[in-house]
Parts: C-alpha cells; sequence; structure tokens
C-alpha cells in the first residue's frame, strides 16, 4: 500500500477530526505550493489569500461571507497550523467520540463563526485579516473541559 493510499483510506475510515486535519494540512499546502509558483514566477495567485481570509474591513466581508467558514481553513505558518491540529488533535477526539461525527463537525464550524465574530466586535477598525482555526479549536478545548471535568492531560516538554 502507497502513501497515497494510506493517506486515502485514513480519510474515508477516520471520523471528522481526521477529516478537519486533513483539510486544514490540504489547503496549507496548496496555498503554499501556489506562494512558490507565484515567486517562481509561474503563476498569479491573483490575491487567493483575500478569498479564504476573513476581511479586516467589514464592508468586504458582507462582499466575501463565505470567509466567515474558509478562514477556519487557512494558516499564517507551519508554526501556526502545527500548534493548532496538535491541540486539535489531543483534545478533539473525546470531544468528537462524545458529540458523535455530525454534531462535532457542526460545533466546530459554529465556535469558529463565534470567534470571528467576536473577533470582529472586538476589534472592528482591524488592519489584519482573520486566519486559522484557533477559535475553533478554543471552542474544543472548552468542550474538552465541561464534557470531562476530571481528565488529566500528561506532555513531555
Amino acid at each position: 500500500m502507497t502513501i497515497a493510499d494510506e493517506i486515502k483510506e485514513s480519510f474515508i475510515k477516520g471520523g471528522t477530526l481526521v477529516r478537519l486535519i486533513y483539510v486544514n494540512l490540504a489547503v496549507f499546502v496548496v496555498y503554499n505550493v501556489m506562494r512558490a509558483l507565484l515567486f517562481l514566477g509561474a503563476i498569479d495567485t491573483g490575491g487567493f489569500a483575500q478569498y479564504i481570509a476573513v476581511p479586516a474591513h467589514l464592508p468586504n466581508l458582507l462582499q466575501r461571507p463565505w470567509t466567515l467558514f474558509t478562514y477556519m481553513f487557512f494558516h499564517a505558518d507551519i508554526f501556526h497550523l502545527v500548534g493548532n491540529m496538535l491541540f486539535l488533535w489531543v483534545f478533539g477526539d473525546n470531544v468528537e467520540d462524545r458529540l458523535g461525527r455530525w454534531r462535532y463537525l457542526a460545533f466546530y464550524l459554529l465556535t469558529g463563526l463565534v470567534a470571528s465574530a467576536a473577533q470582529i466586535a472586538v476589534n472592528p477598525s482591524s488592519t489584519i485579516p482573520g486566519v486559522g482555526a484557533s477559535g475553533a479549536i478554543a471552542g474544543v478545548l472548552a468542550a474538552y473541559v465541561v464534557l470531562f471535568p476530571k481528565g488529566v492531560v500528561r506532555m513531555f516538554l
């Protein structure tokens, strides 16, 4: 079995958590391949990021409302991606087991929307577009604390 076959099988047989991680990884890889090609002069991305990130200016958000969802899968750099996916992997599986696949997905997306709305409400004059799954993952962490109040997490440092 090739690596591609193993990835395909784990995507098909995996739960919502595994699929969310794969989608985040895929968006990151595709975007960075596009950036590399742009750097080499092979393509023009045409400001691709502006169609994924939550716009810094509220009127632009009204023109691109889908960004309230797409920003959750778009990360600024590899450290942002790895940090978010690590926390999602550690805490998300237990929350998904408790909520079920579809409720977990709905919860994840809802907490991402709430996080985006909170960011816009707190700083409506921001000039920085919103990216990353941090808000949705914060919701997953909050769910973990509520659902598993006596849970213990051990880490090596």
